[in-house]
């Protein structure tokens, strides 16, 4: 069960009280359909994803994923969330996506961003049999980045087609999602509620 408490989401029920919002997520980190209306149920992988870096003002999701590939797992924790997904079975690593406070961008180059609201920097490994290299989102309060590591000559085209299933959902939407859902009875962020801290 993954509880939202009254000062944070836990993978336990160890809180005084909590609102069942499913299982353990298996279907990672899902992007709001809507932004602008509450939600019917809440994504449990998101709100995770969400309370590993309270800092971070956008917080990575998942569209629906082109042919070839597939969700393999989430990885959250304090400081840290990790989204592994898979292409044509080269393993869990053939993309991560990694949500943190900041990141180390010295050997990167700056490019155009197509992510309003932040900075993108990129570095790429030349590799003979592939593709593999780092993209990093920069933003006030956190950074996400996309790892790469793909085998064969197709390597920037997949790069291309998976590129645009990760997205970016603003963290006011997911404070707001908890707490249309309780009813006001539990905060994404209580302090920032409370306007203390």
């Amino acid at each position: 069960m993954v509880a939202v408490c009254g000062i944070a989401l836990s993978s336990s029920a160890a809180c005084g009280a909590s609102i069942r919002i499913g299982d353990q997520p298996s279907g990672g980190p899902s992007c709001p359909a809507r932004t602008d209306s509450s939600p019917d149920r809440l994504n449990g992988a998101l709100l995770l994803t969400a309370q590993s870096v309270p800092s971070a003002g956008l917080v990575p999701c998942l569209r629906p994923l082109p042919a070839g590939w597939s969700y393999q797992r989430l990885d959250a924790r304090k400081g840290r969330a990790r989204i592994s997904l898979d292409f044509e079975h080269q393993g869990t690593h053939a993309m991560t996506v990694t949500l943190t406070r900041d990141c180390d961008v010295r050997e990167a180059t700056e490019k155009v961003t197509d992510q309003p609201g932040t900075h993108r920097y990129e570095r790429v490994d030349e590799v003979s049999s592939g593709y593999r290299g780092e993209r990093h989102y920069v933003y006030g309060g956190g950074c996400i980045t996309y790892r790469f590591d793909l085998y064969g000559s197709r390597g920037e085209d997949q790069i291309a087609a998976i590129s645009p299933a990760i997205g970016f959902v603003d963290r006011s939407v997911v404070r707001r999602y908890v707490h249309d859902y309780s009813d006001g009875h539990f905060e994404l962020d209580p302090t920032a509620a409370g306007g203390a801290g």
